[in-house]
């Protein structure tokens, strides 16, 4: 049983899966899944995740003594 790694080309935001050959030619191949390398399942799979961590990256500290801060604490803590 050979495991080979699909996708679909309208579904941009899937990831490949992995499923065995004989499944994707009686299930997935009719309705429009292609195969994939491991390597080109990895490109692809990269590329979903990337932007995602960069999104996803903590924003840097802010210093406490910034403008925001001192103001605050010039109007004796009153909002």
């Amino acid at each position: 049983m050979t495991a080979v790694h699909i996708t679909h080309p309208d579904l941009p935001k899937a990831k490949p899966a992995v499923t065995t050959e004989a499944a994707f030619e009686k299930v997935w191949k009719g309705r429009g899944w292609k195969t994939l390398s491991a390597d080109e399942a990895i490109a692809v799979e990269r590329d979903l995740t990337e932007p995602a961590a960069a999104v996803a990256a903590p924003a840097p500290a802010t210093d406490a003594t910034t403008p925001a801060t001192k103001a605050s604490k010039t109007t004796g803590g009153q909002a």
